[in-house]
């Protein structure tokens, strides 16, 4: 239902798994959906946002990711493979997860 209204606000963002500059974007699949709880575009001034991000599909590649800024990840809904330096882990509704912006992990659905 939350989902919905965001949708229906215009606070959701479908991300494609590859972007324009890529050789087969004709072939782009959605990916995630992000949902923006607090700012669909934040100010920079305002040092965070809220975001709700409905994994579709794996991640891309074969490599890990790290992010932009610190981050923390609760599990709502399902679950996912987690790959980190240390090992592969599940996580299931309810897993809380705080991580710096320099932390390489990969997610599989």
């Amino acid at each position: 239902m939350l989902l919905k209204l965001l949708d229906k606000l215009r606070r959701k963002k479908i991300l494609l798994d590859r972007g324009p500059s890529h050789p087969k974007f004709k072939n782009a699949k959605p990916w995630m959906n992000r949902y923006y709880l607090l700012f669909r575009h934040r100010p920079r001034w305002f040092p965070f946002n809220i975001l709700i991000h409905e994994l579709l599909d794996d991640d891309h590649g074969d490599g890990v990711h790290n992010h932009t800024c610190p981050y923390i990840t609760i599990i709502l809904r399902g679950g996912y493979w987690e790959t980190l330096k240390s090992g592969k882990y599940w996580r299931s509704v309810g897993y809380i997860g705080f991580r710096s912006a320099d932390n390489l992990h990969r997610v599989d659905l």
